[in-house]
């Protein structure tokens, strides 16, 4: 799964994660990284990604995190 730093995480983000769930069962979290692009622009604002997610995180992308034991990555698109 795909997620940017400079959008919000939307409704139909979150849907297509339930649809996921649905089609390949719940067990399908356990092959999940959350991928988060966009890290150059944080490391600009001298912020690190669990500031970022802590200020702006929606609730279906904090379960969703949760639910894959916050397997996640940043990668910085400059370097």
């Amino acid at each position: 799964m795909c997620g940017f730093v400079r959008t919000r995480f939307s409704e139909e983000e979150t849907a297509t994660i339930r649809t996921f769930q649905t089609l390949f069962g719940t067990k399908i979290v356990d092959f999940v990284i959350v991928l988060f692009t966009g890290g150059d622009e944080l490391k600009d604002k001298d912020e690190t990604l669990e500031d970022y997610l802590g200020r702006e995180c929606p609730v279906g992308l904090k379960d969703i995190i949760a639910a894959s034991k916050n397997r996640y990555l940043v990668f910085n698109n400059k370097t």
